[in-house]
């Protein structure tokens, strides 16, 4: 991924988290205001605390890319460790999924 595909990814996850973050108060007090009118039980918004939620996720995974624009900047663009190793060194059935190969009977030392 290049720089400015990078600057794109960030801006747009940058641009849906704010968003949520505005319409979240909005969308509580549509929740309250109703509560009063009598057209809903409880004062609270389920939708409100998903956008919370999730704003809080993209604002992780934000983070995330952050660390990798820097650790890929520093050592290239190589993972430190490959998926195609990690299944020497732990064996599940949703691992050997992943890379595609028959199920492990128990799991390969680092040393094979």
């Amino acid at each position: 991924m290049t720089l400015e595909q990078c600057s794109v990814t960030h801006g747009t996850f940058q641009l849906i988290q704010y968003t949520m973050k505005l319409v979240t108060p909005v969308l509580l007090a549509r929740a309250r205001l109703q509560h009063r009118v009598g057209l809903r039980k409880e004062p609270t918004s389920s939708v409100a605390t998903s956008f919370t939620n999730f704003s809080g996720i993209i604002g992780d995974f934000k983070m995330l890319g952050r660390f990798w624009g820097k650790w890929s900047r520093l050592f290239g663009d190589d993972l430190p460790i490959h998926l195609s190793h990690m299944n020497r060194y732990i064996s599940h059935p949703a691992m050997d999924d992943i890379l595609g190969k028959e199920p492990s009977a128990h799991a390969r030392s680092p040393h094979d």
